[in-house]
């Protein structure tokens, strides 16, 4: 467990916490890391961030991925404005906010940023258009076991679609 008292460090740039720390839960606390430019939570069992999160706008660099998220707030999307890199690959997430394509996101040291997203239970309405560029690392490894078939915007069955009847 991180202790909310972990928000006292308002001048920590990075911060990794991973490999099989069983972290399940984040404080709201770490909000207050204006700071902070890395934030490495790999392999905890993570369900959810807090909206606060969305506080953190100098992060440049997020990295979630083996995680158990489930879903990723709209909030804290449009809070990380400095973000380089976003990973989120395996986790659990069957939805992603649209402002995901509305991310300004800065070069990072390749000279492109990077959103990794890969080994969730995305379902083929959340290939947004922005997808298509290299930025982004969407294509592979989506469990569609949750999907339903439906109709896609094309009148087509899409048998990939979470639209249920």
């Amino acid at each position: 467990t991180i202790p909310e008292s972990i928000g006292n460090l308002t001048n920590l740039e990075h911060l990794s916490i991973q490999g099989s720390n069983q972290l399940q839960s984040l404080p709201t606390s770490i909000a207050n890391l204006t700071s902070l430019y890395t934030l490495n939570l790999v392999d905890n069992g993570i369900a959810s961030i807090p909206d606060s999160f969305s506080n953190l706008n100098n992060l440049g660099n997020l990295y979630l991925h083996n995680n158990q998220l489930t879903t990723i707030s709209e909030n804290i999307i449009s809070g990380l404005i400095s973000l380089q890199n976003l990973s989120l690959y395996r986790n659990e997430l069957t939805s992603i906010p649209e402002n995901i394509c509305e991310l300004n996101l800065a070069s990072g040291d390749s000279g492109l940023p990077y959103i990794a997203l890969w080994g969730n239970k995305l379902c083929e309405e959340y290939r947004y258009d922005c997808f298509t560029s290299d930025s982004f690392d969407l294509i592979e490894g989506q469990d569609q076991s949750n999907c339903c078939e439906g109709v896609n915007d094309e009148g087509e069955v899409d048998p990939n679609w979470t639209t249920c009847p």
